[in-house]
């Protein structure tokens, strides 16, 4: 992507690099990157903008497949999802031609219909066996076009296999490397990593060393979320309710879309969730839903933001009825704890 985007003149001498061509002996040449390049700080902003701006020549004409370019781009990837196949191939296809006027070009399509993949990729022999079995990597998971299914991988390949298999105890260094090499940022794993975060947590409160193996209370904690770990395998992304809920360790709220079809059926579809320990300080348990509460307030406002989708109504559900009591009251003569997250709560939200 970088490479097809030129640079002013005056500005290719910030690309300067010097070259001798193998021999150390003589002067080098000079020469000057004429496009973008990569490595460089501004290069993803740019090319960006380049892009941005490209669609912005046919938001009259093609305000359908100028959106999705403008929206539903990452970088050079483009993610987008239709109603029908006539609509993917017909937005499609207008995306595509739309990026080749300004030097860019769509490669390669894949998607959950095998027709839709067969037209958009015309030079490519795509067998329907192959497809129903490939792999696409979106963003650090793994998603299955044919089932439309997302899948995690758990082979973690910087980690010794003998920890993986339960054979010793982790250091603290392998450990933590086992968490950071998990992605997972719609939450699918939630119910596995708030766990992971725990331990890592009173690891730190311990004092462990990076190169120590781990304590045995903290081993048995560490081998039953491996246990939990390897029984993973696929998780199924299925797209308005709201829950936010405590416990003295952690905190967590997930997110839900309640969709009414014009034939009658309403499924409620996961979204997102999201979790956090609790603090290292005791806290007590009303403190905690009303950071639960806090912690769906703010989820609710980043997936009405980052999702097309026009919602109608929200709601935010929690078992705690003294958060209920803070929230409704009518003089809210609170401390600054319980005053700060209440107004935050109500900022985004009503009463009701």
């Amino acid at each position: 992507m970088f490479h097809q985007v030129l640079m002013q003149p005056q500005d290719r001498c910030a690309q300067r690099f010097l070259w001798r061509n193998g021999d150390d002996q003589r002067e080098p040449d000079v020469y000057e990157m004429k496009v973008m390049m990569f490595g460089a700080a501004r290069s993803p902003c740019s090319a960006d903008y380049v892009k941005t701006f490209n669609a912005s020549q046919y938001s009259r004409m093609e305000m359908r497949a100028a959106l999705a370019i403008k929206e539903y781009h990452y970088m050079d990837d483009y993610v987008n999802s239709f109603t029908s196949e006539e609509e993917a191939l017909a937005i499609s296809i207008r995306v595509r031609e739309i990026h080749a006027d300004a030097g860019f070009d769509l490669c390669r399509f894949t998607s959950s219909s095998a027709s839709v993949v067969r037209a958009l990729n015309p030079l490519e022999s795509i067998v329907s066996v192959e497809w129903t079995e490939a792999e696409e990597k979106a963003l650090g998971m793994y998603w299955q076009p044919a089932t439309d299914d997302f899948k995690f991988g758990v082979k973690y390949h910087r980690v010794p296999r003998s920890v993986m298999t339960g054979e010793r105890v982790p250091t603290k260094r392998e450990l933590l490397s086992l968490v950071k090499s998990t992605f997972d940022p719609i939450g699918f794993l939630s119910c596995y990593m708030v766990t992971a975060k725990l331990l890592m947590r009173e690891i730190w409160r311990r004092g462990v060393n990076w190169d120590e193996l781990l304590p045995d209370n903290l081993a048995a904690a560490f081998e039953d979320w491996r246990k939990g770990m390897s029984k993973i395998e696929e998780f199924r992304c299925t797209r308005y309710y709201f829950g936010g809920d405590s416990r003295q360790s952690a905190f967590a709220a997930a997110a839900y879309w309640r969709a009414t079809y014009e034939n009658g059926d309403v499924p409620a579809l996961f979204i997102s969730t999201k979790t956090k320990c609790a603090p290292m300080r005791t806290m007590s348990i009303p403190r905690l839903e009303l950071q639960a509460a806090v912690l769906g307030t703010r989820l609710t406002d980043t997936d009405k933001q980052e999702h097309g989708v026009p919602i109608s109504n929200c709601v935010l559900w929690t078992d705690s009825k003294i958060v209920l009591h803070w929230k409704s009251s009518t003089h809210r003569r609170y401390k600054q704890f319980i005053g700060k997250r209440v107004a935050e709560i109500l900022e985004f939200t009503e009463a009701s």
